[in-house]
């Protein structure tokens, strides 16, 4: 189902498509974002030795700026963007007429596509379009998903802050499952507060990613099994 939604997406996009080069100073971002900063450095270093080197095979998808005449606004190809951005050169797009829902579909299906996004990032961009008041079968939708599916990834995304989650990062080692049961044992303040706290120590952003989710999972943890016992006792 996901090959059959690109290769009709695909197929759309190349209707009389046209690659363009635009000054990457007009382009913005999408509004929802699909990825943590600080994410895969060495790929993306990689791809802009590429895009030096051998120039951007790829064009990124772009749609006109709603009320800014002359501005962009990337579908997808985030990461070429910046690698062009920083290069000093144009970035090569196709430029599309796309309203909001159509073009957080290319942007889900893009990514669904490449498989790069991490769980954790899924479920943030599965929140932030349900938060900008996107109806739950467009999100569906864009991330290929089903109903079930969806409502974990809110789960998490609901159940672990934002802040926690960006201080983390992407952690691509973790699964749905463990997101899962860090939202669980997040339930109760204490436990919320000593996650908090975890985040705040000096030590914690020299760990890995992978590592510093099992840092707050840990901190979270130990809280949470102390207040069942309290609860017990009493």
């Amino acid at each position: 189902r996901m090959e059959a939604e690109r290769r009709a997406l695909e197929t759309q996009l190349a209707a009389g498509a046209r690659v363009v080069e635009i000054d990457p100073a007009l382009v913005q971002p999408s509004f929802a974002a699909d990825r943590f900063g600080g994410g895969d450095e060495a790929a993306f270093r990689a791809l802009k030795a590429s895009i030096e080197a051998s120039g951007q095979e790829v064009p990124i998808l772009v749609r006109p700026l709603p009320g800014a005449e002359g501005r962009y606004q990337i579908a997808y190809g985030h990461r070429r963007w910046r690698a062009a951005h920083e290069l000093g050169r144009p970035v090569r797009a196709i430029v599309r007429l796309l309203d909001d829902e159509a073009l957080v579909v290319a942007q889900g299906l893009e990514n669904a596509a490449r498989l790069d996004l991490t769980y954790i990032e899924k479920a943030s961009f599965a929140a932030a379009l349900e938060g900008r008041g996107f109806e739950r079968p467009a999100i569906m939708k864009a991330l290929l998903v089903d109903k079930t599916e969806l409502s974990k990834m809110l789960a998490v995304a609901a159940g672990v802050p934002g802040p926690i989650a960006r201080a983390i990062g992407p952690a691509p080692k973790i699964g749905r499952r463990r997101w899962l049961d860090l939202a669980k044992v997040l339930e109760g303040k204490p436990a919320m507060a000593r996650a908090e706290g975890r985040v705040q120590d000096p030590d914690f952003f020299a760990a890995e990613t992978d590592t510093r989710f099992q840092l707050v999972f840990d901190a979270a943890r130990a809280s949470f099994v102390e207040t069942k016992r309290s609860d017990l006792a009493t």
